[in-house]
């Protein structure tokens, strides 16, 4: 939460010293949005058990099919490789892999033991079996963000970083 949050006020700088306004935002409308705004919430919904992989797949279509509707606005080709390619992931792994290291980088080894007890649908600790590794949560970001990322989480930021500098900025006649 911490990475779109720096996200988000970078990109607004950005924008700022290159003669945007938030008088103007969003100079660029996007279609479709309510889909972006269920796949988040299908992202923190609190669900366990069977339907819990069900509704993350649910939460990654919406959001990959809003990408791509806008697939020709500023910033989301890269928008939807990252999340497509976390899609792919979690679909091999049957959930999102995350590695010890990426945890102990990024200062959050206090998630392992929920990792290893009530991991599943959305994240669980990378073992032996997990595929597309390098793909997967295996980065740590330290302080001040502590997250732990993937390669399709950092392609999603650099879009929506994009998209917020574009959109900022006054539409050209």
């Amino acid at each position: 939460m911490r990475l779109i949050l720096l996200t988000v006020a970078i990109a607004v700088i950005v924008a700022l010293l290159l003669g945007g306004s938030l008088r103007v935002f969003p100079s660029i409308s996007l279609r479709w949005w309510g889909l972006a705004i269920a796949g988040v919430v299908l992202q923190f919904a609190r669900v366990s058990g069977t339907y819990a992989y069900a509704l993350l797949l649910v939460s990654f279509l919406l959001l990959l099919l809003f990408a791509f509707v806008n697939i020709q606005v500023a910033g989301f080709i890269l928008i939807f490789t990252g999340l497509l390619l976390n899609a792919v992931v979690i679909v091999a792994n049957h959930g999102m892999p995350v590695t010890r290291e990426a945890l102990r980088v990024s200062g959050a080894m206090s998630t392992l033991h929920e990792l290893v007890t009530e991991g599943g649908a959305k994240h669980h600790l990378a073992d032996d079996g997990s595929v597309l590794l390098p793909l997967a949560d295996v980065m740590g970001v330290g302080w001040p963000i502590e997250e732990v990322v993937s390669v399709g989480d950092l392609c999603v930021q650099l879009g929506v970083g994009w998209y917020l500098v574009a959109a900022l900025r006054p539409r050209s006649a």
